[in-house]
């Protein structure tokens, strides 16, 4: 009996080694050049020396399927036979991996282009929603030259190094020297899994810290951990004082409950409940830097900038992160951005206290109205179990589509789909609450040619073309019967991108929050600070509503503290007084002094009560939602039935 040289199948996988180094490398140097993350020699070691180990624990998982096909594979009588199977066997191994590591090296390209990001969250999520993100790589790159390049890249590459590849026969493998290598492979495997990811120097930079991580590795890692549980991996404090903390700080708006462990209180109006139509528009990633009113002279949001002119503008606002389900979460929920996947993402969501369960509770019809389909990012589930009526692309009549694309309908068809639906709740004589979430200024940046910048040339087209199609959509909404009564707030989900040195770059989370209603409120500038979630607490105000509050956000119209919550998936913090709090994993703390400009300094010493204030409010919205006590009024969020 024959069997395959061990130490040859060992040495005949330095060939994927090397190609593998060599593609790691050029990667890691091509995002460098790409996003001028360099700021120095020593970082430029840094990032590269970090990314040596990070590509190394990566490797070892890469080279599990050459270990077992060569500790497995069978002994044969004749060696003809075991040569050709031999080699068709690593030949095909190779050819899959060759493949798949090619075509990460592209994927980590275009996914860094977009978010400035290795593989982290998003990326797991857009392993979820292939059709759209799929349809979004087609109209946004040249993808018929790109997959020719990886396909032929990828033979040449397997051509060279099946032909580098020698077979040599052995005597037969023992069972026990299978069972030894077997075991030494379990071992290295099970060290590497348990050392978890390589330990980044924090001297890094954010983006630094970024290139020198591995992008299959991080892609695993952010599957595997798409949660945090905020009391194991953040600073906490006791439980109790946290909630007294946050109640002292929530008590204005109301009387406080006398259960120590909630933030809910008795917001009372002065006024009789005024039962105006609200419609909130969520804008698709409109950066507060794209609008003159913040000093763009790119003259691309006339229309907004009108706004700022004739109604409520809230100047001093930010998202609460970086994704579109993110904001969704802070202007429905008004809850911070607790650590890991939004609240629209997590399992037991349904039945909370929100401002559509509150309208719809007022005798309202609340509908969520997006331009895509609503099954991406688990939209249309989470709306239709917190009270609100579900308009998306699969419903709308393909014969009112004048346009779409990857993400969906057009703003201007959605805006229109929009109006027919108000239309046909106000002949019931109800009031109606309309949450739009556009899609128009995403990633083809593809649109009706209905202004000057031609259609699916960058940002700033679709920019326009999105504030283009909110001056038409008023125009048609100023016809309408219901338009006297009602309040439009147009706020944006998030910045268009976070990039830069740092980890919570507050000019990236800058947005544009304006309310408007000629009829019923005057022009004013806020200069406030707020963030998403004092949206929804604002809007209530407005309407003189008297109700009892679950609610982290405060009416900026008549609150006198002023702070903002903004983060990432792991790094979440508060503003207050210029200085910005970050919490960190491994229980890491940080401040930032923030100058005009939204220039950040690092702050030291620590302002510890700040640091205890930043901590009560996340440990709080965790410890509220984790234990099933952000439910509505009279719903058991753990059985979904009444009480």
């Amino acid at each position: 009996m024959y069997s395959i040289s061990q130490r040859k199948h060992v040495l005949n996988f330095k060939y994927v080694v090397s190609l593998y180094v060599i593609l790691s490398f050029l990667l890691r140097l091509a995002l460098l050049v790409w996003s001028k993350e360099y700021s120095g020699l020593l970082p430029f070691f840094g990032i590269f020396l970090t990314g040596i180990v990070s590509d190394l624990m990566t490797l070892v998982y890469i080279a599990v399927p050459w270990c077992l096909l060569g500790i497995f594979f069978p002994p044969f009588k004749s060696e003809n036979v075991l040569k050709k199977l031999y080699l068709f066997s690593t030949s095909s191994l190779l050819v899959m991996t060759i493949s798949l590591l090619s075509f990460s090296v592209v994927s980590e390209i275009t996914f860094w282009n977009e978010f400035s990001s290795r593989f982290n969250f998003i990326a797991v999520d857009y392993l979820v929603y292939t059709n759209e993100v799929l349809k979004n790589i087609w109209e946004s790159y040249p993808v018929f030259w790109i997959v020719s390049g990886v396909i032929v890249f990828s033979l040449g590459a397997c051509v060279y190094i099946i032909r580098k590849i020698k077979f040599e026969k052995d005597s037969g493998l023992a069972l026990k020297t299978r069972a030894i290598a077997l075991g030494g492979l379990v071992v290295v495997v099970s060290i590497n899994w348990f050392a978890g990811s390589v330990s980044i120097p924090n001297s890094l930079t954010y983006g630094e810290k970024e290139l020198s991580k591995n992008g299959i590795y991080s892609l695993f890692s952010a599957y595997f951990h798409n949660e945090l549980d905020y009391d194991r991996f953040y600073q906490t404090k006791d439980l109790k004082e946290s909630f007294q903390v946050v109640r002292n700080h929530l008590q204005e708006d109301g009387d406080l409950s006398k259960d120590v462990f909630s933030i809910a209180r008795e917001v009372k109006a002065n006024a009789a409940f005024k039962k105006y139509n609200v419609v909130m528009v969520s804008m698709e990633s409109m950066s507060a830097r794209y609008m003159k009113a913040y000093g763009s002279t790119e003259d691309i949001t006339p229309n907004l900038d009108a706004l700022t002119t004739k109604g409520l503008f809230f100047k001093n606002m930010f998202s609460t992160g970086t994704r579109t389900v993110r904001g969704l979460e802070a202007l429905v929920l008004s809850i911070p951005p607790t650590p890991g996947q939004s609240i629209l993402r997590r399992p037991k969501n349904e039945n909370l206290f929100n401002i559509g369960q509150y309208l719809t509770d007022s005798k309202y019809e609340a509908e969520f109205l997006y331009g895509g389909y609503g099954y991406f990012d688990n939209m249309n589930n989470f709306f239709s179990t917190n009270s609100f009526g579900i308009w998306d692309q699969a419903k709308m009549d393909e014969k009112e589509i004048q346009f779409k694309n990857a993400w969906g309908v057009s703003d201007e068809d959605l805006y229109t789909q929009a109006i027919q639906r108000a239309d046909l709740i106000n002949k019931k004589g109800k009031p109606f609450f309309q949450l739009i979430m556009t899609t128009s200024n995403h990633r083809p940046y593809t649109y009706p040619q209905k202004i000057d910048i031609p259609s699916g040339s960058g940002r700033s087209g679709a920019v326009k073309y999105s504030d283009f199609a909110i001056g038409e959509y008023l125009k048609q909404a100023e016809t309408k019967p219901w338009y006297n009564n009602t309040i439009f707030i147009f706020v944006a989900d998030h910045n268009a991108s976070v990039s830069g040195n740092l980890d919570v770059p507050i000019v990236d989370f800058r947005i544009p929050f304006i309310v408007y209603a000629p009829n019923i409120i005057k022009p004013e500038v806020i200069t406030k600070l707020g963030s998403q979630i004092d949206v929804a607490p604002t809007i209530l105000g407005l309407l003189n509503a008297s109700y009892t509050s679950h609610f982290f956000g405060h009416d900026l119209l008549h609150t006198t503290s002023e702070r903002a919550f903004l983060g990432t998936y792991q790094k979440v913090g508060m503003l207050r007084d210029n200085i910005l709090t970050i919490l960190g994993p491994n229980k890491t703390v940080e401040q930032f002094q923030i100058a005009e400009g939204d220039v950040q300094t690092p702050y030291k010493p620590l302002n510890q009560d700040l640091v205890n204030e930043t901590i009560s409010y996340y440990q709080t919205a965790s410890q509220l939602f984790r234990t099933g006590k952000m439910n509505a009024a009279g719903i058991d969020i753990i059985t979904n039935e009444k009480k």
